[in-house]
Order: structure tokens, then sequence, then C-alpha cells
């Protein structure tokens, strides 16, 4: 799940207003940024660490088709929002402000209130049909950090992916748009433009 600055920004702003409802304009003003230092999770990032190809499902479609396919248990496990915690959330009551503040010493792990789902498919996999996999694929590019060896620049991983899909043309959407708009936008701008010539 790719995290922007305007997330954060949103999140904060939403923490704020919850917390502080009689908070002045001047108050706004003068609130320092906080949430981007608990936001450094891996799983944040717009980069992978998995390779070049990244489905993304919401978590309805996921669990219809692990309910429709398997007949087994799901793991549940707790994870954290960032790597490692060395930032403190603290409160300001008499100026209604939030800040992020240092630790002068930090753990190396901290747990946050997150979950994982682990499906247990045994030697199955998932299946989906694959027009729903065209529309939930974005090209990803490498983290520094790579689990995934075997990684393609973008020109590259799009030559693949048109094996396969060779109206599939990169959308390059902001990283907040549904997942049912991924892998479209330029098939549907195509197909507009093709309407209008032929009109």
């Amino acid at each position: 799940m790719v995290v922007t600055p305007d997330d954060i920004q949103s999140a904060e702003n939403r923490m704020l207003e919850e917390t502080y409802p009689e908070h002045t304009e001047e108050q706004r003003q003068m609130q320092p940024k906080f949430l981007a230092q608990f936001a450094t999770s891996a799983a944040f990032s717009e980069t992978s660490r998995l390779g070049s190809f990244c489905f993304s499902f919401t978590l309805r479609e996921v669990l219809d088709a692990y309910r429709e396919q398997e007949t087994d248990h799901m793991i549940w496990k707790a994870e954290a929002m960032c790597d490692t915690h060395r930032y403190c959330l603290m409160r300001d009551d008499i100026e209604n402000k939030m800040t992020a503040e240092p630790w002068k010493w930090f753990p190396q792990y901290f747990v946050w209130d997150n979950i994982t789902l682990a499906f247990h498919l045994g030697d199955e996999v998932l299946t989906f049909d694959s027009e729903k996999l065209r529309d939930s694929l974005t090209i990803s590019s490498p983290a520094s950090c790579k689990i995934e060896p075997e990684v393609f620049d973008r020109p590259s991983a799009l030559r693949i992916v048109q094996q396969f899909w060779p109206e599939y043309q990169e959308a390059r959407e902001e990283p907040d748009q549904g997942v049912e708009e991924r892998g479209r936008g330029a098939n549907t701008e195509a197909e507009e433009e093709n309407g209008e010539e032929e009109n």
C-alpha cells in the first residue's frame, strides 16, 4: 500500500481535528509535520523489494477468492508501521499541537496495531481471471534492498507484460488511484481516440 505525502498530511489533519476540535487557524499554521516520521515501513513505499510486477487487490477480492477456492484457516500477525521506531509522538494540550520527538534511546523493534493476513494455500494458488490480473497490475521500480534478485527496468517490464496483454499501456496513475483504474487508463484513452477517429 503506497502512502503518499498527501495521504500522510490528510491523516495528520484528521488526527489533529479529532484531538483538538478547538484548534485555531494560528495553531494550524504553527503545527509542525509529524506523522511522516512514523510511516517509514517499506510496505508504504512506491518501490518494491519483490520484483517488477505488482498485483494489487482489495482485501474483499482476496477474501472472496480464498473462500471460493480454499477451505483452510488464516494466520494473524501484528506488523509495525515503521522499520525502527525512532520517534515518540508528543501531545501539547496547552498549544493544541502534536510533534514527533526523537527518542534519546529507541528500541530496535516496535509493535503497532496493524495486522497481516497470511493465507495458507498448501500446493494451491489463488486464481483470478486474465482481465482482473491486467487491471490490478502496476510495474514497480526496484527498492534499494531487494528480496527478488531478478528485476527489470520499466521499458523491459512493459514489453514482458505486453506479451500477455498486447493492448496494455502503463498508466502512471497517482499512487492513491483505485485498483479498478489501474492498467486501464491508457486503454480507455486509446479507445476514446479510436472512437473519435472513426467518427
